[in-house]
């Protein structure tokens, strides 16, 4: 399947065309990859303007990136879940090595639970995440270089991700609209006080 690509501002000229959709994905860093038959990745992040495509729209102010799929399932299935179950976000990045290796703090959404996944959480700092479901308090999802499992409730409608500013964090809040389908990630966001 393909669909006719629109575009102001978020990616350039030379990506006018069709995209194959079933090539489509957002990874977990917010890079777009897909094929028109020629491969394309745009890092959707910190750009300006609007991206539509085989069903999603991709609007940004250069600071707030929306991501917006209709449903939970298409979100999911965009950010690269086969079966649309789940996603995930990169919150917290660092090089390490002579060779530069991605360490990262992956926050893995799926249509069930909200956990951390990494090893190695102690060499990224002091970084703490937060989060609240539906507007509830603010709860620890990262503290003191210690993670865990967060169970949230199926009827969870809107979870809110804050990180707090470092030299590691990707995004400083990520908010997951599941009644929406909507994605909205922030590069720089006031970590809340409570």
């Amino acid at each position: 399947m393909t669909a006719l690509l629109a575009l102001t501002g978020l990616a350039g000229a030379q990506d006018k065309g069709q995209v194959d959709c079933s090539t489509l994905v957002i990874y977990g860093d917010l890079t777009l990859q897909y094929d028109t038959p020629a491969r394309k990745r745009m890092a959707l992040s910190g750009r300006k303007g609007t991206w539509e495509a085989c069903g999603l729209r991709v609007t940004g102010d250069g600071n707030r990136t929306t991501v917006d799929a209709g449903s939970s399932e298409a979100l999911a299935q965009a950010m690269g879940s086969p079966e649309g179950q789940g996603l995930n976000l990169i919150l917290l990045r660092r090089d390490v090595g002579v060779q530069p290796y991605h360490l990262t703090v992956t926050v893995a959404i799926s249509l069930r639970a909200l956990w951390t996944m990494d090893q190695h959480l102690h060499m990224l700092g002091d970084t703490a995440i937060g989060y609240r479901l539906d507007g509830g308090p603010l709860m620890p999802l990262l503290h003191q270089g210690r993670a865990g499992d967060v169970p949230y409730l199926p009827d969870t409608q809107v979870i809110n991700l804050y990180a707090q500013p470092g030299p590691y964090t990707e995004f400083e809040r990520v908010e997951i609209n599941l009644g929406a389908g909507t994605l909205s990630v922030w590069r720089k966001h006031d970590f809340p006080k409570n």
